[in-house]
């Protein structure tokens, strides 16, 4: 049959439905907005906290630091002579106390140096720019990662030749894009393992270094990859991530005029293709 026409009634009944509908739908967005901005606040306040955290932790390490030195000095000096007492004692023969006593002084200068890179790297480093030897923030990024990579599960292959040309950049800036990209590859690989390659090499140009950090863990899922450079997203369900490592490594990356891009296979490992200007 035929619709019968809408007498004013009706009509009326049926607009103030719709008035009553439509304010409704806008106080749904209106709570929906509110709701996301709670959860981004709570974001943010989450990561206030751990800043404010590791500014505190920084302050403990500095002072911890400081109270090292002088008896890692004393350790470093000492053995020193003990080795070139007991060598000269011994002659061309070097006895296994005085090897021994080498160890000791090589060791406790690996800890002075890591010791005084780790409050060198925490220091607020400010616009300060200079001269940079790509390979030596990758071999200092490395010594701070060292603890993600124990018990010899993943197995670090570096692959460029000296001399490599310089860039202009920040040191610490810098040594935070690999700590937080070799880091995040040792959590991809997890508990099974793998291998972490680190492949430096000019363009073809000869204008920027090519840098290709490539991990044979878990891979990033298709539809994570738009996002994964996005504040606040992260893939790890464990608690390890806040979500911030890569959108910083963007932005470092960003303020040095270099770029950054990724592959990635489910089940393969995923690679970051980074270039930096040369300097």
């Amino acid at each position: 049959g035929t619709l019968e026409p809408l007498t004013p009634l009706r009509r009326e009944m049926a607009e103030q439905a719709a008035a009553v509908l439509g304010a409704a739908l806008g106080r749904l967005r209106v709570y929906a907005r509110a709701e996301e901005s709670v959860r981004n606040f709570h974001r943010l306040q989450a990561q206030v906290i751990q800043t404010e955290k590791l500014a505190s932790l920084g302050q403990i390490v500095a002072g911890v630091v400081h109270e090292l030195n002088n008896p890692l000095t004393s350790i470093i000096a000492y053995s020193d002579y003990l080795t070139k007492k007991l060598t000269k004692d011994a002659g061309s023969n070097l006895p296994e106390d005085a090897e021994r006593v080498r160890r000791i002084g090589e060791a406790a200068e690996r800890i002075l140096k890591f010791t005084r890179d780790l409050v060198a790297y925490a220091r607020p480093t400010g616009d300060a720019r200079g001269p940079v030897q790509i390979e030596e923030v990758i071999e200092r990024a490395l010594v701070f990662c060292e603890h993600e990579f124990a018990d010899g599960r993943v197995e670090v292959e570096q692959d460029f030749i000296e001399p490599l040309p310089t860039i202009v950049g920040i040191p610490g800036q810098l040594t935070q894009v690999f700590v937080n990209l070799f880091t995040n590859a040792a959590h991809a690989m997890g508990q099974r393992g793998g291998t972490l390659r680190v492949n430096i090499r000019p363009t073809d140009s000869g204008a920027s270094l090519r840098i290709d950090v490539s991990d044979t863990g878990d891979g990033i899922p298709a539809e994570a990859m738009p996002q994964i450079f996005e504040p606040f997203f992260t893939t790890k369900t464990d608690g390890r991530g806040t979500g911030l490592g890569l959108s910083i490594v963007r932005g470092i990356l960003d303020a040095h005029g270099g770029t950054i891009q990724v592959s990635s296979a489910l089940g393969q490992g995923t690679s970051f293709t980074l270039t930096l200007p040369v300097g």
